[in-house]
């Protein structure tokens, strides 16, 4: 219940999601959206519900996860993300705090959704990377990676590149469009970049593991295509599903920048990649 006068708050989110069962609140597993309503409640003495862009499951990082809630309007933003960095945890980092207006919706007002997903094609894999990239090994064809890459971009029914799971829980359309899909290759690591209106629930895991499939020569780029287009293959897409310690929410975009008063230039956060990376993306 809320007390006094509120203010409709958003604020963006860094965490490493290696230690929590994903986004969204659950009943017993830590997530990060119950670890941010314990806070906000030790700060405010109420319960405040927050509500995040997206759900990101358990192991998936995020550089730029946009949350939000009602804050009761004593706490001004200053004090709001000392108070935050303060009480949370050093793996969950509030970034930049907003003022916006009371019908903003962190999920219904986004208009792009960013995703990064990194393998490590390392010989022997990095012991500090583990829970940041999938490592693999197989030879990659970048021209046949591209091919298939190029295809992704437009609008697409993306049913094949979920599980039957997601789409129960989605109720609605698979069909999404993808605004950019690109890749971008530094000291051994490979990074692929997907951005656009949303995302079905392990949508981009799914599209990363067939992208390795076509480009280490499993199938061919007019396979995957084919797929993308509806034919179901011999073996379902979501077979090869990547693991979700490689995939990291980069940013959320409104119609409107609303952290732009708030925003720290100086302040990088793509602590384990290249400034050439951040440049990129």
């Amino acid at each position: 219940m809320e007390r006094g006068k509120v203010q409709r708050t958003a604020i963006k989110i860094s965490y490493d999601g290696s230690s929590y069962f994903g986004w969204q609140k659950q009943k017993e597993d830590v997530t990060i959206q119950s670890i941010l309503e314990d806070k906000l409640k030790q700060l405010f003495t109420h319960h405040q519900t927050v509500h995040g862009s997206g759900r990101t499951d358990a192991g998936v990082h995020a550089v730029g996860q946009v949350a939000h809630f009602n804050r009761p309007v004593k706490f001004d933003l200053p004090t709001l993300h000392r108070a935050m960095s303060a009480l949370l945890p050093d793996d969950i980092r509030v970034i930049s705090v907003a003022d916006v207006n009371s019908d903003f919706h962190s999920r219904f007002s986004a208009v792009s959704k960013t995703y990064l997903y990194t393998i490590d094609l390392n010989p022997i894999a990095s012991p500090f990377n583990r829970n940041y990239s999938l490592h693999y090994t197989e030879a990659i064809d970048i021209k046949v990676l591209k091919q298939c890459l190029d295809s992704i971009r437009g609008t697409h029914d993306f049913r094949l590149f979920t599980t039957p799971n997601a789409i129960a829980e989605n109720e609605g359309s698979t069909v999404r469009e993808v605004f950019d899909a690109d890749y971008f290759q530094s000291g051994g690591y490979l990074f692929l970049k997907f951005s656009g209106q949303g995302f079905l629930r392990y949508m981009v895991r799914i599209l990363t593991g067939f992208l390795l499939r076509a480009a280490s020569g499993k199938i061919s780029a007019e396979d995957f295509k084919s797929v993308l287009n509806g034919i179901v293959p011999d073996l379902p897409p979501a077979q090869f599903k990547v693991k979700p310690q490689g995939l990291f929410l980069v940013r959320v975009e409104y119609k409107e920048d609303i952290f732009k008063d708030f925003e720290n230039p100086e302040n990088n956060i793509y602590f384990p990649f290249l400034k050439e990376l951040e440049d990129w993306l």
